[in-house]
Parts: structure tokens; sequence; C-alpha cells
């Protein structure tokens, strides 16, 4: 048996008139976009993960919904296996700002969706997260596949 382990990571969805709160991360050289929140600690619940990743990335507080859908991002060198179970928020209070992540969090900001496919996203679940947004968040919740993409080899980098 593999000492290996599958690392969950809880992520929220925010939006307000036609914007998703997105945050911009920094790996190898490299920029992505993905929803605020992060790993889920040992003993540490779901929700609880939530608010504290959010505020932490973000500074804002936010209510936990209900689980909008999950994915799994499974590095091709078999070395990481992350799933991410996304949430949605409907209330938060704060003032926007990246939070103490250091080098890896660069900017927190509202993305209209219209200009979502103009940048990289991680995850990408794009697709369904528009499906939600357009359906007043009405959809059940379901296991959306992700295809594998690296940020690295998209951009020229090794």
């Amino acid at each position: 048996m593999s000492s290996k382990a599958i690392r969950p990571r809880v992520a929220a969805l925010l939006a307000e008139r036609g914007r998703v709160l997105v945050v911009r991360h920094r790996k190898a050289g490299s920029d992505y976009h993905l929803l605020p929140g992060g790993g889920v600690e040992f003993g540490e619940g779901v929700a609880e993960a939530l608010v504290r990743e959010v505020r932490e990335e973000t500074g804002l507080e936010i209510e936990v919904g209900r689980l909008l859908g999950t994915t799994e991002t499974i590095y091709p060198d078999g070395e990481r296996h992350i799933l991410h179970l996304i949430f949605h928020a409907e209330r938060w209070t704060g003032n926007l700002r990246p939070g103490p992540e250091g080098e890896r969090v660069q900017e927190a900001r509202w993305l209209d969706t219209k200009d979502w496919y103009d940048l990289p996203f991680l995850p990408d679940v794009r697709d369904y997260l528009l499906e939600q947004l357009q359906s007043g968040f009405e959809l059940p919740a379901r296991h959306v596949r992700a295809k594998w993409v690296d940020v690295r080899a998209r951009h020229g980098r090794n």
C-alpha cells in the first residue's frame, strides 16, 4: 500500500452581479487563478477549513453554504492527488485584500465571468461553475471531470 494520500482542498464560490471572487497564485514562475480556499488540516472540519482559508487569502469572513460539486487534480507523475470540494458562500463580510500567504497568493479580486476564459484557471471547472451561476445555484452537486493542465507548459516553462 502506498504512503501517499489524497489531499482534500476546499474552495468557495462567491458571486456578485456576474462576477466571481478569484485569487491569483504563483507557482514555479507561473500564474494561475482559482477559487479562494485551500487544504484541510488533519482534525479540521471542511467548513472550518474553508472559513479559515478564505480569510487567509482574501480577508473576508464567509458563511459556508451547500456543496456545489467536487473535482480532482491528479498529477501525471503520481506525486499529488487533490480532491477539491467546492462550496457556495452566499454571505460574506469584510474588506477584500490578498492575505499573508507570501509569494503564493498574488491577488484576490472580483472577476467578470465573461473574462474567465482569458486566464489560466485551475482546476478548470469554469463551465460547470457558470452553469451553477446561471441556474441560481439550483443544480444538484456532482463530480466534475477537469482536464489536467500544466500551467508551466502552457507558458513555455519547464
